[in-house]
Formats: structure tokens, C-alpha cells, sequence
């Protein structure tokens, strides 16, 4: 399939580490007339072949669609997307849906594999699926910017840059004592009834999407790989937004200031369990009442680099004894693993 000649547009990735805001900025791009936007994370590295560094296991290690397919079939991001299972919050309340228009068009289309030869063209056929599941052509994808947001996809921004000479990535950042707080109450959240978690996991998400940050920009420059602190687009949503449009070189338009998914109003995902129908601030400062000393000394010494970096302010670390106080809900093998990571020299940041 000559996929070159099919997409007019530059194509646009949304990176960054797990709840550091890409799902807040893929809502409001949401309802923009030229974007094509797929409505979930598409994970679609974590199906193939291609190595990476973050600790989470791999779905498959396919290196064709053939291989592929079946995992993405059989996966649960991916029935959860065509409606076959729900995905609720806390509260067992249910989120808006984010199945296609027509998940049965969405599936017959996707589970075709005849026009599919490379990896490269089955991440365009997610595109086209979506297309034809909104009862459009699927050869209309070259009339949009197609977009895709998955965290920790920036590992992969330079095979990505190969396979789309043109593309373009945002990466989003957030205040790292802010952001370690809300990945810690969303691991506690879906690793249900395991407690205060072993933290050496979110340390390293954070750690190599601050390192990928300034690695990609480097690489490709600030005309392809612009970096936006989450701060920013919540407290000057307008003009962040508009800086986003030029990057993007699409135009600004009036229902980006409005969260939704599928038109639908996005009532958000944080972990606060709050329902909000606009940006909402208050995520900015109340970490300051959710962290512990031990946090706070572990943030400074294992991903330092990256308060620097992204100009945030360090916070002072308590005095040494509070650093061994027992997180709430923290087991006895936890804290020990927690406390002697605590003590190792390697990744500083």
C-alpha cells in the first residue's frame, strides 16, 4: 500500500509519561475540524517486535500485521474501545464511551489485512478503520492531520520520524512532585489492593520521558518536537493552545477551549475522582497536602535533571529521620525495597 502518497499531512504524536496531562491535550484537540484523532491510547509499540527500556512487558513481539492482529483483537484497550467491555472509575461510574461510531464497520475493516504489507502501513490502517467506522471513505484520511496519543511513545519518536518524514510531536511535562502523585494514586487505582506501591516502576516512566524530552528535541529540533509544560496549557490554555496550532500549522479554532472525545464532553481522569466540564486548577497545588518527605527526597534524587530542565523549583527535603516513616498502606517487603532504592547511587537523572 502506498501510504506515502495517501497522507497529504504531517502527522501529529502526543508523548509524554503517564498522567503528565497528554489525555487532557488530546481532548481539547478533539474537536478540530482538520485533526483526525484516534480516542484512545493505540499502545501500538507495545504489540511489536521493537525493544524498549521501560519496565512494562510487552503485549506480543509481532514484526508483521499478520502477527499483529490477533493481539489487538484479543486485547482488553482494545474491547474496551469498541464497547465489548466497559471501563469504569471509582464510584463505578461509567465514562462516556469511546467506541467508534460504528464499532461492527470499525472491526470488519480493521481485521482486513489485504492492502496491509508493513507495520508502517497497519498504524495508518488504524486511521482508515476509524474513518470508515464514521461512515467516510477510508482514502479520505489524506484530508486530515491524523493524531495519535499514547505516554512513553517517545521512545519510539525516531522510528516514527523515519516512517513519517514529516511528522511532528508534542511532548507534554508536568511539575514532577505534582506528576509523582497523581502516577502513584493511578498505580494504587488499577493495582487494586496491592497497597503503597514499590516506586522503582514510576521512577523510571518518569526518568526516561524527561530523558526522551530533551533527547528527541535535540535530535529533530524545535520545529518538529516542541515541548509543552502541562502547567501552561491549564493555567494559559488560549495562547498555549494557539502555539500549539502554528507548531502544528492548523488553525485555531474556538472548540479547542472545550474538552471532548468523540464530541462528547470529557469529564477528565483525575485522580482525585473529580468530574469537571472545563480546565480545571486545582491539580496544580494540591499535591503540596499528598506528599511525604521520603517523596520528596526520592524525586530529588533520582530525576533532578529533570526539575532543571523544565524550569521547576525544587522542594527542600525533611529532615533524614522522616525519610523512614512508613507510607500509608505501605507493606513491610515494600518499604524495605522502597527504602534501599532509596539508597542506591544509579539513575540520578
Amino acid at each position: 500500500m502506498n501510504t506515502d502518497s495517501r497522507l497529504k499531512k504531517a502527522p501529529l504524536f502526543i508523548c509524554g509519561c503517564p498522567k503528565s496531562g497528554t489525555t487532557l491535550l488530546r481532548s481539547l484537540l478533539d474537536g478540530h475540524s482538520e485533526l483526525l484523532i484516534f480516542p484512545i491510547e493505540m499502545k501500538f509499540f507495545r504489540y511489536t517486535h521493537y525493544p524498549t527500556c521501560s519496565p512494562d512487558s510487552k503485549f506480543a513481539i509481532a514484526s508483521t500485521p499478520d502477527e499483529m492482529l490477533p493481539a489487538v483483537l484479543k486485547s482488553r484497550f482494545f474491547k474496551i474501545f469498541l464497547g465489548k467491555e466497559s471501563l469504569t472509575f471509582a464510584g463505578n461510574e461509567k465514562p462516556p464511551s469511546y467506541a467508534p461510531t460504528n464499532s461492527t464497520y470499525f472491526e470488519n475493516y480493521f481485521s482486513d489485512l489485504s492492502k496491509v504489507e508493513t507495520l508502517r502501513d497497519f498504524f495508518l490502517h488504524y486511521f482508515e478503520a476509524l474513518l470508515v467506522s464514521l461512515q467516510k471513505k477510508a482514502n479520505a484520511i489524506e484530508q486530515y492531520k491524523i493524531v495519535d496519543k499514547t505516554p512513553l511513545q517517545e521512545e519510539y519518536a525516531l522510528l516514527l520520524k523515519q516512517w513519517f518524514p514529516n511528522a511532528q510531536f508534542i511532548h507534554i511535562v508536568r511539575n514532577p512532585y505534582a506528576h509523582f502523585v497523581a502516577l502513584r494514586k493511578w498505580v494504587i487505582l488499577w493495582e487494586k489492593n496491592s497497597g503503597y506501591p514499590y516506586l522503582r516502576r514510576l521512577i523510571k516512566w518518569m526518568h526516561l520521558s524527561a530523558y526522551f524530552a530533551k533527547y528527541n528535541q535535540k535530535c529533530m529540533g524545535e520545529q518538529n518536537y516542541k515541548i509543552v509544560r502541562y502547567e501552561d496549557l491549564v493555567q494559559n490554555t488560549e495562547k498555549t493552545l494557539q502555539d500549539i496550532c502554528s507548531f502544528a500549522q492548523i488553525d485555531f479554532e474556538d472548540c479547542l477551549l472545550k474538552p471532548t472525545v468523540f464530541g462528547q464532553l470529557w469529564r477528565g481522569n483525575s485522580m482525585s475522582q473529580k468530574r469537571f466540564t472545563g480546565i480545571d486548577l486545582s491539580p496544580l497545588n494540591r499535591w503540596k497536602n499528598d506528599i511525604s518527605p521520603f517523596e520528596i527526597r526520592l524525586l530529588n534524587q533520582k530525576i533532578k535533571s529533570s526539575f532543571k530542565s523544565f524550569n521547576y523549583p525544587r522542594q527542600r527535603s525533611a529532615c533524614k529521620h522522616k525519610l523512614y516513616y512508613r507510607q500509608t498502606n505501605e507493606r513491610l517487603l515494600t518499604y524495605i525495597r522502597n527504602r534501599l532504592f532509596l539508597q542506591e547511587k544509579l539513575n540520578q537523572g
